[in-house]
């Protein structure tokens, strides 16, 4: 199959219209981010009816009013694997998330096929096909893109649609079609893909080891660098490192001598930067209140961690019973939330909560 490449606004738009009637479309894209912030779409591929279609954003500014209207529309299943960063990537280019996503990695881990089983395997597994991997790492922003290149980046997405068929088959048959749809869902959250300077700080490892005064420099220091990343559309560690924004807000410099002798701070952030961070120092440590933003548990008590390990060894056995793979269907966090006395966590609704929500309350109960 041979990837029909759009490269002018008139094929776009005709196109968006041919999307607009098919049933099922399955998306990937092929992009760039490992010198910037937002990452760079270079290939947008599309199949529907036995077609790929190979949207080049690069050689012509398309209007994307006609893809947000495809991708906002629930009249066709959006299939992906593990989509993501495909969707992040949709989202930094058109506004827009697309609708009724179903994820092959979600599903197969919903048949018992692996937390995060690859769209090669897959492709193996169900069409009998081995994939050239040759262009993995390609620079996907050369053009023009050789035959080669569009050839593998058509691979990407020929098979989708028979997995898709593969595995909606087998859900069906086990009531779980609805599950994998409901799963997907959180993939169609906006608020997934918009990164907030003023939220930056919850990304942070390294806020419990300071004290209160610290982690309000460090809070601070997470905003100021998510901030200059955007505006200077460099990833976050090209600016700085969060070990070293740590050692900032612990040490809390006070001159750029100072700064400048901390372990891991540059000469060249020192020059760019350094003024800008002593006087956000400066002016966190002069307030008056300094709340406690990254607080540490209390160590479970013996009652709570057993009731942890009854409750593991409880899904465990509904895992191994039912195929729905571990990793998708509970994480160590959450069990602790939840013998803690949290609400908030997924066990305890959706899908999850039809297949464990009887018991696991009991359990909780006791």
């Amino acid at each position: 199959m041979r990837g029909e490449l759009i490269e002018t606004q008139y094929e776009h738009k005709a196109l968006c219209q041919k999307l607009s009637a098919a049933g099922i479309l399955s998306i990937d894209t092929e992009f760039l981010r490992v010198r910037t912030y937002y990452p760079k779409l270079c290939l947008l591929q599309i199949a529907c009816e036995g077609r790929v279609f190979c949207i080049d954003p690069l050689a012509v500014d398309l209007d994307t009013e006609d893809l947000r209207t495809v991708l906002r529309s629930t009249s066709q299943v959006k299939v992906f694997h593990a989509g993501r960063q495909d969707i992040e990537v949709l989202y930094g280019c058109c506004t827009e998330v697309p609708r009724k996503v179903f994820d092959t990695q979600i599903a197969a881990a919903m048949l018992g096929l692996g937390d995060q089983i690859g769209y090669a395997d897959l492709v193996e597994m169900v069409n009998g096909k081995t994939l050239d991997k040759a262009h993995t790492r390609t620079d996907w922003c050369q053009r023009p893109l050789s035959p080669e290149q569009i050839q593998y980046a058509v691979d990407d997405v020929r098979y989708l649609e028979d997995i898709y068929r593969y595995l909606a088959e087998k859900l069906e048959d086990k009531g779980r079609l609805p599950w994998v749809f409901e799963e997907s869902e959180m993939l169609s959250d906006p608020a997934l893909y918009q990164n907030n300077p003023e939220s930056a700080y919850k990304r942070m490892g390294h806020g419990q080891k300071l004290s209160a005064v610290g982690q309000s420099v460090l809070k601070e220091l997470a905003v100021w660098r998510e901030q200059m990343s955007q505006t200077k559309d460099l990833p976050r560690n090209w600016i700085v490192r969060d070990s070293v924004l740590a050692t900032i807000a612990q040490e809390r410099p006070d001159s750029l001598g100072a700064l400048a002798g901390l372990e891991g701070v540059t000469k060249g952030f020192v020059k760019r930067y350094g003024a800008g961070v002593l006087k956000l120092i400066r002016g966190v440590v002069r307030r008056q209140h300094h709340p406690v933003i990254w607080g540490r548990d209390s160590p479970l008590s013996s009652d709570q961690r057993a009731l942890s390990r009854q409750i593991m060894a409880y899904l465990r056995k509904v895992s191994e019973d039912s195929g729905v793979s571990i990793g998708l269907l509970v994480s160590r966090q959450d069990v602790e939330r939840l013998v803690r006395g949290r609400t908030d966590v997924n066990l305890l609704s959706g899908w999850r909560a039809d297949l464990v929500g009887d018991e696991l309350n009991a359990l909780l109960a006791c």
